[in-house]
């Protein structure tokens, strides 16, 4: 922001006084006082609980682990931007050749126009040219 001003004065004396006048009009912000620290509470004592306070447990037997979880039986849902990136990733490794295979095989031009139903196999098939 820019504020110019003007001052017309005649004599030094006029000058002197006008600058006085614009002086006594600009106020200065406040400066904040130092607030004073607030007084700091005394350290609490904790109780500490003595041998005969501790309850105690008798370990129990280890249980039998659970069977080992078996992997997804329905796999995750295959996106169109699944397979949007994944065709993206092979393309910048230099395998577009491999991507133009995977859409010929389908008949297409282009990624979104394969089948829904095929989405998953297609997507492996450029992760497999992708990895391998």
């Amino acid at each position: 922001m820019e504020i110019c001003i003007s001052i017309s004065a005649s004599t030094p004396a006029e000058y002197q006084d006008a600058l006085n006048a614009l002086n006594a009009g600009i106020q200065a912000p406040a400066v904040p006082a130092k607030p004073s620290p607030a007084p700091q509470a005394a350290p609490v004592q904790a109780h500490v609980p003595t041998d005969g306070e501790i309850p105690f447990t008798k370990p129990q037997a280890p249980q039998q682990p659970a069977a080992a979880p078996k992997e997804e039986t329905a796999a995750k849902p295959v996106t169109l931007e699944d397979l949007q990136t994944t065709g993206r990733k092979l393309a910048l490794a230099g395998k577009q050749d491999k991507l133009g295979e995977i859409l010929g095989k389908y008949s297409v031009r282009k990624l979104s126009d394969i089948p829904s139903e095929h989405w998953a196999e297609a997507l492996n098939e450029m992760e497999v040219n992708l990895n391998g």
